[in-house]
């Protein structure tokens, strides 16, 4: 068993000088030390950039279904099909990251938020509600809870019974106890009820946090919402020409959403909300290309 390291705290080392044995001298060492703190800030300048792409991971290719990937050239972000980079198997195509960071809040302002009115988020929200589920668990309880009643009265007979009526009782409490057993699977496999104010108010407290954060130009904040609001992006690409220059263009946008809230059961984690696909219109295309809308072919 390898022993246990402890780090101790640096106010309690103990240490000596002993300049005599440097590797290099005092005026190497601090100018070694100055080049380092500046190259740390350019590092941490550098996750900064790293952290603006709040879509990483989220936006595929529709042609080839590869993820798109976050670039910065001559200070533009923008998104790039990874196949095209790492084994040209399809085409150069890209979205500029403002563009779809506009077309993608909006939709999910509208679709995920009902735009921004808590109300009816609420009220959408409930109609996702399983009824059905609920009424059968409920009958299924007074099914359980009348077998064991009835077993309980069998026991109590058989502490009272005649002996030539034990066999009989016997048999029974063993039809009684497999009825039981069924009865509990069965409760097992159908969700509980979710509680209805109890989901309200979680929507009522959680909400406008997200709201606020998908808003914020903070990238932490914005990329761990839209990672948790968003399942992808897919972008449609085709053959186009802005005047006489032919380039790509972005012809169809699908965003694939989650609700800001889920629908789970009690220890299950089922959902029961699914994911909601809205396509981009017509307008979102032309923002998304940034232009007004190009040619095609």
């Amino acid at each position: 068993m390898a022993p246990k390291v402890a780090v101790q705290p640096q106010e309690s080392w103990i240490v000596h000088q002993r300049p005599e044995m440097a590797l290099v001298s005092a005026e190497m060492w601090e100018a070694v030390n100055a080049k380092i703190a500046a190259r740390g800030d350019r590092c941490r300048a550098a996750r900064a950039r790293k952290a603006s792409y709040p879509l990483s991971g989220l936006v595929k290719c529709g042609e080839c279904g590869a993820t798109m990937v976050g670039t910065r050239a001559s200070g533009i972000e923008r998104y790039y099909c990874s196949s095209f980079y790492k084994a040209k198997k399809c085409a150069c195509s890209s979205v500029h990251q403002d563009n779809l960071l506009a077309v993608l809040k909006d939709n999910i302002r509208e679709n995920c938020f009902c735009g921004g009115d808590i109300k009816a988020l609420i009220n959408k929200g409930m109609k996702g509600l399983p009824g059905t589920q609920a009424q059968d668990r409920r009958l299924l309880l007074r099914q359980y809870e009348t077998t064991k009643q009835q077993y309980d009265r069998a026991t109590q007979n058989l502490l009272l019974a005649d002996p030539e009526n034990v066999r009989a009782l016997n048999n029974a409490m063993t039809t009684l106890r497999k009825k039981l057993e069924s009865l509990k699977n069965d409760l097992a496999e159908v969700p509980k009820p979710v509680d209805q104010k109890q989901l309200a108010e979680r929507v009522m407290a959680e909400a406008p946090r997200l709201l606020d954060n998908l808003m914020s130009k903070h990238p932490e904040r914005l990329k761990a919402v839209l990672s948790r609001l968003v399942e992808k992006v897919e972008l449609r690409f085709g053959d186009g020409h802005w005047g006489k220059r032919r380039i790509r263009v972005i012809t169809g946008c699908d965003a694939y959403l989650r609700l800001p809230f889920s629908f789970t059961t009690e220890n299950r984690g089922d959902w029961i909300c699914p994911v909601v696909k809205v396509s981009g219109s017509r307008d979102a295309v032309r923002r998304l290309n940034g232009r007004s809308e190009p040619r095609l072919g």
